[in-house]
């Protein structure tokens, strides 16, 4: 632990410092209110979301209507984001993840752009996330970050689709991009 208290300008610097003393019968990290319409594209609003599902985070939602015609959930929403049944289903199941590198070492800073979490049934959840303004590479080594020797089931969460088996995932990702994936051993 640092002897200072840290200051943090941003929810997503308080989840990774505070993730070292999260988890299931420990600290629940709160990222206060979510307010998906000011975010700026659906990439925007996925990343928000799939970050607090990472964390373990309630989803206090801010969003609202004057009017319930004002503000429709209906599939050309942004708000649509809040119903993925598959993110409800992990925060239903309880899952913490943490940052692979919370702390950094020696002068890197600490990493908090990949988070893995593992659901009650083993399957690992994973967020890769690009929070700069330029593309950035990012992979998980499945063998090395989440103890898996052999081939696994890889599937995008927001998007459906499955990867395949596979030993590793690396993606380019755009500025503000994410991809949220399940790896079933």
């Amino acid at each position: 632990m640092r002897p200072d208290w840290p200051r943090f300008d941003n929810v997503w610097d308080g989840f990774t410092y505070f993730s070292r003393v999260s988890g299931p019968g420990r600290l629940i990290l709160d990222g206060d209110f979510l307010l998906l319409s000011r975010f700026a594209t659906d990439a925007e609003r996925q990343t928000a979301l799939s970050l607090y599902v990472l964390t373990g985070s309630p989803f206090a939602i801010a969003d609202y209507c004057d009017d319930p015609s004002d503000c429709p959930v209906d599939d050309g929403s942004p708000l649509r984001l809040y119903r993925n049944d598959e993110l409800l289903r992990f925060h239903a199941e309880g899952l913490v993840g943490h940052p692979l590198d919370p702390d950094g070492s020696g002068a890197r800073p600490p990493d908090g752009e990949r988070w893995i979490g593992q659901l009650p049934d083993g399957t690992w959840v994973v967020g890769l996330f690009n929070r700069d303004d330029v593309p950035k590479w990012k992979r998980i080594r499945y063998r090395r970050h989440l103890g898996i020797r052999r081939r696994a089931a890889t599937r995008d969460v927001w998007s459906g689709v499955d990867l395949g088996r596979r030993r590793s995932f690396r993606v380019k990702l755009r500025s503000h991009e994410h991809r949220l994936l399940t790896i079933t051993p």
